[in-house]
């Protein structure tokens, strides 16, 4: 489930970044620091959020519909994605 999350939120990082070039190329350096942030700034976070889940649900010591981790894993997505910045043309 963190890794789920984690990809997630990291990739969509990485997309934001490529979108804003006419390319759509992301430099290797660029990656290692959206990794860098995500680690410094919500990895703790996510993964501490989830243990908490768990720990609540007992999602995994029982037999649970597999909607309520899906709604987990979006709530967390969707509570720690990166937000894009209008640019000076959506004005």
């Amino acid at each position: 489930m963190a890794y789920i999350v984690d990809l997630i939120i990291i990739m969509q990082m990485i997309f934001l970044i490529s979108e804003g070039r006419p390319d759509g190329v992301v430099k290797r350096e660029e990656v290692e620091e959206v990794l860098k942030r995500f680690e410094d700034t919500h990895c703790n976070d996510v993964h501490e959020e989830i243990r908490t889940f768990v720990q609540e649900t007992g999602v995994f010591n029982a037999v649970m519909g597999k909607d309520t981790v899906f709604d987990k894993v979006v709530e967390l997505i969707d509570q720690y994605r990166a937000v894009q910045q209008p640019s000076s043309n959506d004005r």
